[in-house]
């Protein structure tokens, strides 16, 4: 949103701004857990110039691309065929050639990785493994040609030696399960990158919203979205407490972090999003919602088609009621997104996600999920 948002500093804000805040402040009985922390809080944020004459990086590692053979960790499975990319320290592989599925990623600026080969009598490698540090979890891949793999081992050598967790000897990363399981995004990137209709995706580490998602069968317990005004990214989100919203900023600034196992962040590409039209009617559902109640009752769950109401009142709109999920699906239908005729009740956080490939209407999209790591 412009410069010349009316959401900053209004009322509607600031009990929006005391909703978020206060929910996060009465978050009790959660296991406090070493923060991850991060060895790399200068080394991230420096000019890149500066480090490639630091550690004299190289500026030509060759960008690879092709079919491997990954061995499963399930014994009677065995070698299983996946198409690899490496490009720019980051080695990614995926459940086939259309990169529709994102199996692994691994990103060596971020995590130091040891690297172990096995050669043949002709001194050429014929299967090379990827072991994050600090664990024993082992990538095992291997071509069909000896030649192959040994060029695959040759380069994947010359992308980590150029990295910056081989350089810093990072393992931060192995604190978040499953780690490789999304491509990773720094936060300053979030910071500087993430626009409106952007989604963020939360898994908490409190027993209830483990019960949560269980029930959900869903890896995360909470979805909201993203928004700028006056430059900054925000947050716009249900809670127990009410429609409320933060600077992103206040996840590592006010220690909000700390109720979070994972954090993941989807992109909206959409072509209309900074249309006036689109803007303005995304920045009066933001002011007009900031500050309702939390509701989240079987009626609600039950209810499958939309009541549609020509030109909502605002007084009609601040007394209605939303859940997380609800939320986000109903400023997604004020952005032409979602089908207007499907109940906003009937999305869940599941359906914000990857897996379930939600259908945005007008050529919209969102990008795969993105694990975001903090520098703090």
């Amino acid at each position: 949103m412009n410069k010349n948002s009316i959401i900053l500093g209004s009322t509607s804000y600031q009990k929006g701004l005391a909703i978020s805040s206060q929910i996060r402040s009465e978050i009790k009985g959660f296991q406090k857990v070493q923060k991850i922390e991060n060895q790399t809080n200068e080394t991230l944020k420096i000019d890149e110039s500066w480090f490639n004459l630091m550690f004299k990086r190289s500026q030509n590692c060759t960008s690879m691309k092709g079919n491997l053979q990954k061995k499963s960790p399930h014994f009677l499975i065995g070698y299983q065929q996946k198409y690899c990319e490496l490009e720019n320290r980051v080695f990614s592989y995926y459940k086939s050639d259309n990169k529709l599925e994102l199996e692994g990623s691994l990103d060596f600026d971020l995590q130091a990785y040891e690297f172990r080969q096995i050669q043949n009598e002709r001194h050429q490698t014929i299967q090379f493994t990827l072991i994050p540090k600090g664990t024993q979890k082992e990538f095992v891949f291997q071509a069909t040609q000896p030649e192959t793999t040994h060029l695959w081992a040759l380069q994947i050598q010359i992308h980590l030696n150029d990295s910056i967790g081989n350089q810093k000897q990072l393992n931060f990363l192995i604190q978040i399960p499953r780690f490789w399981k999304n491509s990773q995004i720094k936060n300053s990137k979030v910071l500087s990158d993430c626009q409106d209709g952007d989604i963020a995706l939360f898994k908490s580490k409190n027993n209830t919203t483990k019960v949560l998602r269980a029930i959900t069968m869903c890896e995360y317990d909470h979805v909201c979205m993203l928004y700028r005004d006056n430059g900054y990214l925000f947050v716009f989100e249900a809670v127990q407490t009410g429609v409320g919203t933060f600077p992103w900023s206040d996840l590592v600034e006010k220690d909000y972090l700390e109720y979070y196992e994972k954090i993941c962040i989807r992109k909206l590409n959409y072509t209309k999003k900074n249309t006036p039209d689109v803007q303005q009617k995304l920045k009066q559902f933001i002011l007009n919602n900031l500050g309702n109640e939390y509701g989240l009752t079987p009626s609600k769950l039950l209810k499958t088609i939309s009541q549609i109401v020509p030109q909502q009142s605002q007084v009609e709109e601040k007394k209605r009621t939303y859940f997380c999920s609800e939320l986000v699906a109903k400023a997604y239908k004020e952005m032409g997104l979602l089908d207007q005729m499907k109940s906003s009740t009937q999305y869940y956080p599941s359906d914000f996600t990857q897996e379930k490939k939600l259908q945005l209407l007008d050529g919209a999209t969102l990008d795969p999920e993105m694990l975001v790591v903090f520098e703090h």
